[in-house]
C-alpha cells in the first residue's frame, strides 16, 4: 500500500535529509539494503542515520516507537532521535531514522583479543542487558499468551516444509536431524506471557563504549515469548564460548537450572532452520550454516545431558579433534619419511622385546 503525502510534508521534504548535516560517511557493514550513514550537525553532534524505501515506512515506524519504548526503560541502546520521510536528489520519497551515535568498537571484531576472562565478563554484562530487555511487557495485556508461540509454529512449519523440499536431493544428514530435534520437541514452546524482544540479539549487533556496552539494530524487535531471543546464542558461542557461558549465566544470574537447557537448545534450533532457510538461494552460506548445524548438534547432546558448560565441553572436543588430526598429520609424515624406514628393524625389535617382557 502507497504511503500518502501531505501538502505540508511535501514542502518539509524539498531537501534531502543529508543536506542538514555537515559531513556525512556512508556506513557499509550489514546485509540490509537500507542506506546508513554517520553524519555530523555543525555544532560537532554525531548521529547514526538510516535511509530506506518509502514501502519500509509502516514497518520502519513501528520499530522507531517500540526503540523509545526501550530508551524509556534505560536499556543502553542506540537512543531514536527522530523518524520522518524525506527526499532523494531526484526527487524519490524515502523514510528515515535517526539514532544517536555510539563511538564504540563492535563486540564481533573486539572478542578475539580479549582474554577469556573478559569475554566471560562481558557475556555477564551482555546477558544482564537482555534480562532488563525483558522486563518490558507488551502492552496487549488481552493477548492470550498463547497467541505468538502459535504463530511461530506456523511459521516453522513453512520453514520445514521448504527444507525438507530443498534436502530431498542433497540428503544432509545433519539438517535432517536438526529438523527431527525441533519435532519431537515442539512441546518445549514456551506458553508465557509476552515481553520485548531485541529479535537479533547477538555479538555483531553490540558496540563497546567506556567499558559499556551499547545494543544496537533493533530492525527484528517485537513483542513475544522470551525465550526467543536466545536463538542467536550460537553466533555468540562460535566465536567465544566464554561470552555465551557469561551471557546465561548473567541472564539467569547463575549457572540456570538443568531443566531450561533443552528449551534453549529447542529456540537454538529455530534460529538455525529460520537461518538457512532464509539462504537457500546463496549455496555458500548454506555450507557454512550447515557447519554450524554440526557444531550444534554437539551443543545440544551436550544440553540434553544437563552439562552446564556445554558451550566449553564443545571448545574442548574440537580443539582435542584438532591436536589428534594433527598428530595423524605428522605420524603419516613421520611413516613415509626415509628414517622411518631406516629404523624399521629396531622399532620390529622394541615391539618384540615389549610383548615377551612386559
Amino acid at each position: 500500500m502507497a504511503v500518502q503525502i501531505t501538502k505540508k510534508e511535501k514542502k518539509d521534504m524539498k531537501k534531502n535529509i543529508l543536506s542538514k548535516f555537515v559531513n556525512h560517511k556512508p556506513i557499509c557493514r550489514g546485509i540490509s539494503s537500507n542506506k546508513k550513514y554517520q553524519v555530523e550537525t555543525s555544532d560537532g553532534h554525531r548521529y547514526f542515520l538510516c535511509i530506506a524505501n518509502i514501502s519500509k515506512y509502516t514497518h520502519m515506524e513501528a520499530v522507531f516507537k517500540m526503540m523509545e519504548t526501550a530508551a524509556a526503560a534505560d536499556i543502553p541502546m542506540c537512543r531514536p532521535v527522530e523518524f520522518g520521510k524525506t527526499l532523494t536528489c531526484e526527487g524519490k520519497i524515502e523514510c528515515y531514522m535517526l539514532l544517536g551515535y555510539i563511538d564504540g568498537v563492535n563486540l564481533k571484531d573486539l572478542l578475539p583479543s580479549l582474554s577469556i576472562n573478559e569475554q566471560y565478563s562481558l557475556g555477564i554484562q551482555a546477558g544482564r542487558i537482555l534480562r532488563k530487555i525483558h522486563t518490558i511487557p507488551s502492552p496487549n495485556i488481552d493477548d492470550a499468551c498463547s497467541t505468538y508461540s502459535t504463530r511461530l509454529v506456523h511459521m516453522m512449519d513453512r520453514v520445514i516444509e521448504d527444507l525438507r523440499k530443498y534436502n530431498e536431493s542433497r540428503k544432509y544428514d545433519d539438517l535432517e536431524k536438526m529438523i527431527l530435534f525441533y519435532n519431537k520437541n515442539k512441546h518445549l514452546m514456551a506458553n508465557e506471557p509476552q515481553c520485548f524482544l531485541h529479535g537479533d540479539y547477538h555479538i555483531a549487533n553490540m558496540m563497546l563504549e567506556n567499558d559499556e556496552i551499547k545494543i544496537v539494530d533493533f530492525g527484528d524487535c517485537e513483542f513475544g515469548v522470551s525465550w526467543y531471543d536466545f536463538r542467536q546464542i550460537i553466533r555468540n558461542a562460535t566465536p567465544s564460548p566464554h561470552f555465551a557461558k557469561g551471557q546465561l549465566h548473567g541472564y539467569f544470574a547463575g549457572t540456570p537450572a538443568p531443566e531450561l537447557y533443552p528449551v534453549i537448545a529447542f529456540y537454538l534450533s529455530i534460529g538455525l532452520l529460520k537461518s538457512i532457510s532464509r539462504s537457500l538461494s546463496k549455496e555458500g552460506l548454506v555450507e557454512y550454516l550447515l557447519r554450524i548445524i554440526s557444531k550444534s548438534l554437539r551443543w545440544i547432546d551436550n544440553m540434553q545431558s544437563g552439562a552446564s558448560d556445554f558451550f566449553l565441553l564443545s571448545l574442548e572436543a574440537a580443539e582435542e579433534s584438532m591436536r589428534l588430526q594433527s598428530a595423524i598429520m605428522e605420524l603419516n609424515n613421520l611413516y613415509n619419511s626415509k628414517s622411518w624406514q631406516i629404523t624399521r628393524p629396531l622399532r620390529k625389535l622394541a615391539n618384540f622385546v615389549r610383548k615377551w617382557f612386559y
